[in-house]
């Protein structure tokens, strides 16, 4: 799914993508996390037996608290509410997918989440044509930024294409 997600234009940390010998685990999940907009969380049988998911888990839900905001979007593999519930009845309450539906499915649910909200933060953006092109459609697509305030990277600025939709988020 990362590879996936990155191939239509999302900056994904993903640690396979990102380790290199001797770094640090936890300094290099703890800065990836706060980097990110939303975590996609993989909730599987082997998610809840390994304790590095669940300190990544456990990360995403202190900056949903900080932030005040949802961030968290859970894809559930081989298990079923009951089985979530056992483990958390607040993760279980959430809304997720499941992998049953396959990677296309998956990541145009992402999207859908993304834009949303990239979608109700335009009031507070400017916004120019820039000279990228759509990788979906070749259109000049829009460079947008935030008005007057230092949002301190949580909300990166972002290309998107006013024909088709496609959009990039850029750090």
């Amino acid at each position: 799914m990362a590879e996936k997600l990155t191939s239509i234009g999302y900056k994904v940390w993903f640690d396979e993508f990102t380790l290199k010998l001797g770094d640090s685990l936890r300094k290099t999940i703890d800065h990836g996390l706060a980097l990110s907009r939303f975590g996609i969380v993989i909730l599987s049988p082997s998610f809840f037996e390994k304790s590095w998911p669940q300190y990544e888990l456990d990360s995403l839900v202190q900056f949903e608290l900080s932030k005040g905001k949802e961030i968290i979007l859970p894809i559930w593999h081989g298990l079923n509410h009951a089985d979530v519930c056992k483990y958390s009845a607040s993760l279980a309450n959430k809304v997720a997918a499941t992998t049953s539906i396959g990677i296309e499915e998956l990541c145009k649910k992402i999207r859908e989440v993304v834009h949303i909200q990239l979608e109700q933060q335009k009031s507070e953006h400017f916004s120019e044509i820039s000279d990228e092109k759509c990788p979906d459609c070749g259109e000049n697509m829009h460079y947008y930024g935030f008005k007057g305030r230092d949002h301190g990277g949580e909300h990166p600025n972002y290309l998107e294409c006013n024909k088709c939709g496609c959009f990039i988020p850029l750090l």
